[in-house]
């Protein structure tokens, strides 16, 4: 009973914790009208995100007190297996029904409700035959794994030093800036051959009546200073056509465009204050005598308490905080090391875990589940560090301060419904651990050929050749220097933007010192 009411109350605080993430990233919907959803919609939308979050992250937290309670009596049992068959299946019809149908239905290009319905099901159908299998889950794992143990321990020696840490964001601010101005001139490029094909299409004609929508869909602000082409014969050629087929992408391609350019901006801004907070703390670190932040961010504190705070602020910031990154990157390698030995081990198909070099005494039996708990939150923290920083997902962004798109968080809670129970496999699979309520609800892995058993046992081999590619930024770099860039996984450094990010950031300090 007791251990009953020990579940219930973790897995209430579970949901608690998804409501603060939802707070710090829901957008204001009925604000927001890029995919034309109506004011009662963003109460579903953000209903459906909180079951997809919860579920993502109860799993991961239900699976430690299976394993603590794995001997214990029926009663807790039979909890742990309703918990278990109720998140599993849930998930399941979540990740390939749900989640897909409405991901697919805000951002279809087609006019009425009838044909996005149609075209999503057309859209969506192969991957309903993919979720069949838990393999694709436990691939996508990989894939963000392989990211993220190669760069969070690389994100935390970033901070050791305030200096590099400077130059850094000085970097990211003009990246952004660059990226921003390209999403400016690609949905300017929309808006002129839209207004182009409007301008020699009847008044009476259907189209133009589409062509209306399109608009609708476009910022505002842009629809003022954007001229159209002189002639029709300046339209690209996906939309030269003017019929309803090249209409219905120019639809979509303006509502990705004005959503792209929205977020472009939300993190070009986002990233300028972290400049200005950056920044400050560079130039104090090399002139502050008195050991205090002189910022026009913030105020100084008045009086001996208020100096002291600030002098604490200043310790902690400046001397402690790159000193703590250092020793937290070197525990982040050795904990990246460990996870990819797990990796090799299912690969070698190796009888030993990395639990049992923990000798089976009473002392022994409490390090190693404080071991496995450790384990299994680094685990999951690389995996949804991947997930939503691998710049090549980047068509869905999680802003905090209430910036995130409806998009995005359907999105992303999609990918970590569908990634907890794969992340759970892969957790057990790692430490050898068997016996489980959750082994014994999902049942036996699929045998279908090169997606099934044999894969699964297969690709570690990728998880290694993945953490080499990200380790020296392979892939990133060979995009950047064919001149796709916004097909890499990341941004690579090169020192050559500080500059460039020192004056957009002197820039946005003058305009704010200007308000």
């Amino acid at each position: 009973m007791i251990t009953n009411v020990f579940i219930i109350v973790e897995q209430s605080l579970v949901a608690l914790f998804t409501l603060i993430m939802l707070a710090k990233y829901a957008h204001v919907f009925y604000k927001f009208k890029l995919f034309n959803l109506q004011p009662n919609s963003g109460y579903f939308v953000r209903f459906i995100t909180f079951i997809g979050w919860y579920i993502g992250f109860a799993m991961i937290a239900l699976l430690p007190m299976d394993m603590l309670f794995v001997e214990e009596q029926e009663a807790t049992k039979t909890t742990l297996e309703n918990m278990w068959t109720i998140y599993y299946f849930t998930s399941f019809s979540m990740c390939w029904i749900v989640f897909p149908y409405l991901c697919e239905y805000v951002s279809v290009g087609e006019f009425t409700v009838t044909s996005q319905n149609s075209n999503d099901f057309s859209n969506n159908f192969l991957g309903f035959v993919i979720a069949l299998s838990n393999a694709w889950g436990l691939f996508q794992i990989i894939i963000f794994l392989g990211y993220g143990i190669v760069t969070v321990p690389q994100a935390c020696f970033k901070h050791t030093g305030v200096e590099k840490l400077y130059k850094y964001q000085m970097f990211k601010i003009s990246y952004y800036e660059t990226n921003y101005e390209r999403s400016q001139v690609h949905m300017e490029q929309l808006i002129r051959d839209t207004l182009t094909l409007k301008n020699c299409m009847r008044s009476n004609d259907q189209n133009h009546f589409y062509l209306k929508i399109v608009l609708s869909n476009c910022p505002e602000e842009a629809l003022t200073y954007v001229v159209p082409y002189d002639s029709r014969e300046q339209i690209q050629l996906d939309y030269i056509r003017g019929d309803y087929e090249s209409l219905v992408q120019l639809n979509k391609d303006c509502k990705w465009a004005a959503l792209d350019l929205v977020r472009k901006e939300v993190q070009y801004e986002q990233e300028l204050e972290n400049a200005f907070y950056y920044e400050d703390l560079y130039r104090n670190q090399q002139t502050s005598a008195d050991y205090r932040i002189y910022s026009r961010l913030f105020k100084l504190r008045q009086g001996k308490f208020g100096r002291c705070r600030d002098k604490t602020y200043f310790i902690w910031n400046i001397i402690i905080m790159p000193k703590l990154y250092n020793i937290i990157g070197l525990i982040a390698i050795a904990l990246s090391l460990q996870i990819l030995a797990g990796e090799m081990i299912i690969l070698l198909e190796l009888k030993y875990s990395l639990l049992s070099l923990i000798p089976q005494t009473t002392i022994g039996q409490i390090i190693s589940n404080v071991y496995s708990l450790i384990l299994l939150f680094y685990l999951t923290f690389c995996i949804y560090y991947g997930c939503f920083n691998v710049k090549f997902c980047s068509f869905y962004e999680l802003h905090p301060r209430n910036q995130t798109d409806s998009f995005s968080l359907l999105y992303s809670a999609f990918l970590l419904t569908r990634l907890a129970s794969s992340l759970c496999i892969n957790f057990l699979k790692i430490i050898h651990f068997e016996g489980t309520i959750f082994a014994n609800v999902i049942g036996a892995m699929d045998p279908i050929p090169l997606i099934g058993k044999e894969f699964q046992n297969f690709f570690p081999i990728t998880l290694l050749v993945l953490c080499i590619f990200n380790y020296f930024n392979v892939w990133s770099k060979f995009m950047y220097f064919i001149g796709l860039d916004e097909y890499t996984f990341s941004e690579v450094y090169n020192e050559d933007l500080v500059p460039d990010g020192e004056l957009l950031s002197k820039i946005g300090n003058n305009t704010l010192q200007i308000q």
